[in-house]
């Protein structure tokens, strides 16, 4: 269950960011709210390496989707 309220002792960086972090099992377990650097520091662990990719996308028009082939209909 949540506390009411905004939990201020876990704000440390004092951002008004606090996260609520489960864990894997999905036990439910109640979790302290951390604070937005513990947070950063778990993004930075589990994606550090990763890269931004931009995917190109094409306007929804006629012409566009009479264009798609879907090999194994046609």
């Amino acid at each position: 269950m949540l506390p009411d309220g905004f939990p201020e002792e876990a704000d440390v960086s004092g951002s008004g960011y606090v996260y609520y972090i489960s864990t894997e099992d999905g036990s439910g377990q109640a979790v302290e709210p951390q604070d937005v650097s513990v947070y950063e520091a778990l993004v930075a662990d589990t994606y550090g390496g990763a890269e931004e990719i931009n995917v190109e996308y094409d306007a929804i028009t006629w012409e566009n989707i009479e264009g798609i082939s879907v090999p194994e209909y046609d």
